[in-house]
């Protein structure tokens, strides 16, 4: 799976990182969620299959591949699963965010707000079926100040569009690889496979 590409579970992970959080696991659960990513990006399974990655084969993966598209200033990002919902957490320095992103600075007042590393949490809604999914963004949580309305608005247009400018939040999205739903529980995430 590649963050970029509209593949596999690209909308599940941008909405679980905002740009991008996940945490450590071992190197087998990486291999292994690395194979069933592979297996679904290829077409290979038969319809009807059922794809199941936990929760530490979904941080394993994104401690692995995040890191390799995401912007200076975000680290130690991680997941939480809930019943149809998603917590993705990570320390970001949103100036060095905004200068990686786009070369440009925070005008005063967010430097001041936001200056230095902070702790980020994004809690997310997700409905998925008839290979469809919408990832709708609940609260966005700042050094324990939870942001909504404009000013979430706000955050998701310069900096979650800036680095993801094809990130689907807040509206459905096609699922990619003939896969019609990616169910999110607490025990983990299940891709189911269509025709």
């Amino acid at each position: 799976m590649r963050i970029r590409d509209n593949g596999v579970m690209r909308g599940f992970l941008i909405a679980a990182v905002a740009a991008a959080v996940l945490s450590a696991s071992p190197a087998s659960d990486y291999t292994s969620a690395k194979a069933k990513i592979e297996s679904i990006e290829q077409d290979r399974l038969p319809p009807g299959s059922k794809v199941f990655f936990t929760p530490a084969e979904l941080n394993a993966y994104a401690r692995v591949e995040v890191p390799k598209v995401a912007p200076e200033g975000v680290r130690d990002p991680r997941l939480e699963l809930g019943r149809g919902a998603a917590s993705g957490f990570a320390y970001v320095d949103f100036a060095k965010l905004k200068e990686s992103t786009s070369g440009g600075e925070l005008n005063w007042f967010l430097s001041q707000m936001l200056s230095g590393e902070r702790p980020l949490r994004v809690d997310a809604n997700i409905r998925s079926g008839g290979g469809t999914m919408q990832i709708d963004v609940q609260r966005v949580t700042i050094g324990g100040i939870s942001i909504s309305g404009s000013a979430l608005d706000y955050l998701i247009q310069h900096f979650l569009w800036a680095y993801y400018p094809e990130a689907k939040v807040n509206k459905p999205f096609e699922l990619a690889h003939r896969m019609q739903k990616i169910d999110v529980q607490p025990s983990g995430v299940t891709v189911t496979i269509g025709r």
